[in-house]
């Protein structure tokens, strides 16, 4: 028996169509800046936010296309995770055996391993398009530093997984906790 993962063929979600919409958004401010900056631009900051080194523009183009590749890549594993029955294979939560969960259950954390990859692709789009607004804008003398929102993002991408690991070793506990009340 096949297993899907949301037991009918949506391939994309409300958080995807808003990951897509950011990387394009990111395409788009790229174009319509790139033009008016100074040929250096800061290509690193601080912890703090505060730019510490400075190089050519066309750096804006080489991170650019590393967004849209690791937008894709993050992209085609989440739908891999959804349609495949083969995804579970590579579930490294520990206390969770693949093997040892229900169909129910495999269900569940597959749904929820999805939900994480969608969320954690969208912040990571969106930190991508705070760092490249961050350096169109101080290269142009608009702001000093790249300011709280890429610090935030940094933040929700380290609650995230934390968060979708315990939700995902509780629904695999459920069941098990259960089995073994009627044995």
């Amino acid at each position: 028996m096949k297993m899907q993962a949301n037991n009918n063929k949506k391939h994309f979600t409300l958080i995807d169509i808003l990951a897509v919409i950011t990387v394009l958004f990111s395409i788009g401010y790229v174009v319509a800046y790139y033009g008016s900056l100074p040929e250096e631009i800061p290509t690193h900051f601080h912890a703090t936010g505060e730019p510490n080194s400075w190089g050519g523009k066309q750096l804006l183009i080489g991170l650019l296309i590393l967004h849209i590749f690791v937008f894709k890549m993050m992209f085609f594993m989440n739908l891999f995770i959804r349609k495949s029955d083969q995804a579970l294979k590579f579930l490294n939560i520990p206390t969770v055996n693949p093997k040892k969960l229900s169909d129910d259950q495999k269900v569940v954390v597959q749904r929820l391993s999805s939900q994480m990859m969608s969320i954690i692709n969208l912040i990571v789009a969106i930190l991508f398009f705070t760092i490249i607004y961050g350096m169109i804008h101080v290269g142009l003398g608009k702001q000093d530093g790249l300011g709280a929102t890429t610090l935030i993002c940094t933040i929700i991408l380290i609650i995230i997984p934390i968060i979708y690991m315990f939700k995902i070793i509780k629904a695999a506990k459920v069941e098990q906790q259960s089995d073994k009340h009627m044995s």
